[in-house]
């Protein structure tokens, strides 16, 4: 368990900055064990953690969370969206919808457009 000084380091900073990719691809390196990779103490104190002020620490977790939020609701659309599809290739594919009538409404637009 890692305790960053509160003094240097702002609540949620730390972890943006050990699942960045080049952190991740540092543990990997020196991580030692097959199943359960293990860090030591020693390669833990040579970690090569940014810490910009605090400042910029907070804008930082404050983007990425607002970034986190917007993602979660597009994945949220995209998920509505991949179960109308589905709902709707249902409909067409057991006949419940028929598609000389869509064909014919969608021939109809075009044709008033």
């Amino acid at each position: 368990c890692i305790y960053p000084d509160v003094r240097y380091v702002v609540a949620g900073f730390m972890p943006l900055v050990l699942n960045w990719e080049p952190m991740r691809g540092y543990a990997d390196r020196v991580a030692l064990g097959n199943a359960q990779k293990t860090i030591t103490l020693g390669e833990l104190s040579q970690y090569p953690f940014v810490c910009p002020v605090k400042t910029e620490q907070e804008e930082i977790v404050r983007r990425m969370h607002s970034a986190q939020g917007k993602l979660n609701g597009e994945v949220e659309s995209l998920n509505k969206l991949r179960f109308q599809k589905l709902g709707m290739m249902d409909d067409l594919l057991t006949g419940r919808v028929r598609v000389k009538s869509l064909l014919a409404e969608a021939a109809q637009q075009q044709g008033s457009a």
